[in-house]
């Protein structure tokens, strides 16, 4: 029976789902709204995919294109917290392109700290840009393998592995992927997925959880590999409270099944497998600097629930969080790729300090920001995100918040008759005579 359904809704096409940045303040277009995700309150089926790069405001971060059965990794981990102390340190092991880790930021408490890692250098500066764009200004990113965090024990409340995987989710998505299947990739994912979870084993605190994903359909890499886990690293599943009406299917206990017959989505694994035993004190590196490279800024004093620190000239932000804690996590955590969030550069112009922000931190949720503001219209945020060149008839002066349908979005730098555009190079939107055309209000 289950085969069936299954089989059958993969010859359904795929659908589109966003979901909405609780930080920004804005709703979707609820004409364009086919269904809301039950487990989700901020994520939505759409009736067809728009072309977001015509968005300005998914540039802003108002929302991020999400596989909706994923989402439920939010509601798994809001759960969790509930059984966490304070300033629990969060892993999202395999994070790139961003969407659980940007889900992970949403719904983690103020004093808690993400670190969204991915190994795969390629792939991480995608990650960064999600984050940064997002704005939790809560998360620390890295690109190490799992083993190198297995060097520092009980380093983390939480892990979530969303293990590379053979990818059968992926079959209604991509034509190519059911094509290019085999038992031996099966196998050879499986036996990755056993290796990652016993290298990150030791960095998960005794008590602490391991949140294993998939997006595949098999035993194999689904449950036969939970019950190994447990045997082998002597964990144990942990049940969750999920209401019956969301249709998530559970062969064995504690091991759940978003199939696409019976969900929203494309298909997704998950348990929760809890490490038994004492707490043990973290390990620190071994060659720990002798004096930490990080200083409290003093340079915007008067903004509330942020802390500003420096490394070298570049001034990072943290958002509501003990900096000791972050800056003891930083000094542990291997091959570290972003601090925090990057907010600007400091350099000495004619014996004076000068401060350069990044475009990170006028997309940083919540942050009030000491720029006057120009605000530009349909035309002209396009011709921003597109980095081009733009006029400043009035010959405003110095830096500007940029803002566009009261969303931030960027800097513009006023010299004479012109703004130079401080949208990063590597953000820019390459589609030439787009039209601005937006979900979201």
């Amino acid at each position: 029976m289950e085969a069936n359904g299954l089989l059958q809704s993969l010859e359904d096409s795929s659908e589109t789902c966003i979901r909405v940045n609780p930080l920004k303040n804005v709703q979707i277009d609820p004409n364009l709204v086919k269904q809301e995700i039950p487990w989700a309150g901020d994520a939505y089926i759409l009736k067809e995919r728009p072309f977001f790069a015509a968005d300005p405001a998914f540039h802003a971060g108002a929302y991020y294109v999400q596989e909706a059965s994923s989402t439920i990794v939010g509601w798994v981990v809001n759960e969790l917290l509930q059984h966490m102390p304070a300033k629990a340190h969060v892993l999202d092991l395999c994070a790139a392109p961003g969407g659980k880790s940007t889900h992970m930021a949403s719904v983690l408490r103020e004093s808690d700290v993400l670190v969204a890692n991915e190994v795969i250098q390629s792939r991480t500066p995608i990650l960064h840009e999600n984050l940064c764009k997002w704005g939790g200004a809560n998360h620390i990113i890295t690109r190490s393998d799992a083993r190198n965090f297995g060097q520092y024990l009980g380093l983390f409340d939480l892990v979530l592995a969303d293990m590379p995987c053979s990818g059968e989710g992926m079959f209604r998505k991509d034509s190519h992927a059911a094509d290019e299947w085999s038992y031996n990739n099966v196998e050879l994912c499986s036996a990755r997925q056993l290796r990652i979870a016993h290298d990150i084993w030791p960095s998960i605190k005794p008590g602490g959880y391991l949140l294993y994903s998939t997006c595949t359909y098999n035993k194999l890499e689904n449950e036969d590999n939970i019950h190994r886990i447990c045997t082998e690293l002597d964990g144990v599943v942990v049940s969750q409270n999920i209401p019956e009406k969301w249709n998530i299917f559970s062969a064995e206990d504690g091991m759940y099944r978003m199939m696409p017959h019976r969900t929203p989505g494309e298909g997704f694994f998950f348990a929760v497998i809890q490490k038994k035993g004492e707490f043990s004190a973290e390990k620190m590196p071994k060659k720990r600097p002798q004096k930490s490279p990080f200083k409290i800024s003093n340079l915007f004093p008067e903004v509330q629930d942020f802390i500003f620190y420096e490394r070298g000239s570049e001034v990072y932000v943290f958002r509501n969080s003990d900096f000791s804690q972050v800056e003891k996590l930083l000094l542990s955590l291997p091959m570290l790729y972003a601090p925090g969030t990057l907010v600007g550069n400091i350099f000495e112009k004619r014996h004076n300090t000068v401060f350069k922000p990044e475009s990170s931190m006028a997309l940083i949720g919540k942050l009030d920001l000491p720029f006057p503001i120009v605000n530009l219209d349909d035309k002209q945020i396009i011709k921003f995100l597109n980095r081009q060149s733009m006029s400043n008839p009035a010959s405003e002066k110095g830096i500007h918040l940029v803002e566009w349908n009261q969303m931030k979005m960027g800097f513009l730098n006023g010299i004479n008759m012109q703004w130079n555009n401080l949208w990063p190079m590597e953000w820019r939107l390459r589609a030439e005579n787009v039209e601005a055309k937006t979900i979201a209000f």
